[in-house]
């Protein structure tokens, strides 16, 4: 059957029907893959997250671990997290700090620029095999940021990352702008495992139809605690109110004013998605899809 059954759309009886196998199908989900997480602008990170040279994190974004690092002269990088040589998975690390990275394997070491620096071995290499950057890190193909929320891209002929948020920007202004003293990710994380196709998480993050019956129990909580007065008042709702309250929502309890303690680079790993084959999801928005 093609994938385009697999949704029923009865404009005279008002009906919308999606078959459960556009969320079970491997099919589907390879083609998704190939059209969407492999196309598509997906966030690495923020700027405050690697707030000193040498700081670093690993992300899983789709199918790749990426290493995304500050370099010793304050540029931003997202590398492949492989080694060159045999690809080999270079750091484990989920944050930290360094100067370079050694391959566990062979020793191969790379600066935080990403430049091939050492072989791990005096003989079998000509002076000038990396001459032409070769045996380097393999960068992402593009890496752009907005407001300091850095993306990134395999698709070399993407379009801007700019033109790619549209008018999403808008709404990451208006969080950004909330504050002069810039913003920053905050610590904590909480991870939960949910077994369903990675769709279906997406949608019950933004179906706001649940709250009052399956959370009702929140909306007593914060009743309970804050007055009345203190309640956001909105004044102007705009057509994709929902998706910007949303991402209102996730901005307040993800980023805010610098906190105490934890170092930015041991900080919440943040959001990312990763594809692997039923799903997991946190309630910082990383996820593992599954078809």
């Amino acid at each position: 059957m093609s994938v385009l059954n697999y949704v029923h759309a009865d404009y005279e009886r008002r009906r919308f029907l999606v078959d459960k196998r556009a969320f079970m199908d491997q099919d589907v989900f390879e083609r998704e893959r190939e059209v969407i997480f492999n196309r598509c602008w997906l966030y690495v990170g923020h700027e405050s997250e690697l707030r000193k040279p040498g700081d670093f994190l690993t992300r899983q974004i789709g199918d790749y671990s990426i290493l995304f690092n500050r370099d010793r002269d304050g540029a931003v990088h997202a590398f492949h997290n492989l080694c060159t040589h045999r690809g080999t998975i270079l750091t484990t690390e989920k944050c930290g700090s360094a100067r370079n990275f050694t391959c566990p394997y062979h020793g191969w070491t790379f600066g935080a620029n990403g430049k091939l620096l050492d072989q791990n071995s005096k003989t079998g290499y000509d002076a000038q095999f990396n001459a032409d950057g070769h045996y380097n890190l393999r960068a992402v193909p593009r890496l752009e940021q907005y407001r300091g929320f850095y993306f990134l891209n395999m698709n070399p002929g993407a379009v801007s990352l700019e033109k790619y948020l549209a008018g999403t920007k808008e709404w990451i202004d208006l969080i950004v702008d909330q504050t002069e003293d810039g913003l920053e990710v905050t610590p904590g994380d909480q991870e939960f495992r949910v077994g369903c196709n990675w769709k279906l998480i997406s949608e019950n993050q933004i179906d706001s139809y649940h709250g009052i019956s399956l959370h009702s129990s929140y909306f007593q909580f914060v009743a309970a605690r804050v007055p009345s007065s203190r309640w956001p008042t909105i004044k102007a709702v705009p057509k994709d109110s929902a998706m910007g309250m949303r991402a209102l929502r996730w901005a307040c309890g993800r980023v805010g004013p610098s906190p105490t303690g934890c170092p930015p680079s041991a900080r919440n790993p943040g959001r990312s998605s990763t594809l692997t084959s039923s799903a997991s999801w946190t309630n910082t928005a990383r996820s593992v899809v599954r078809a």
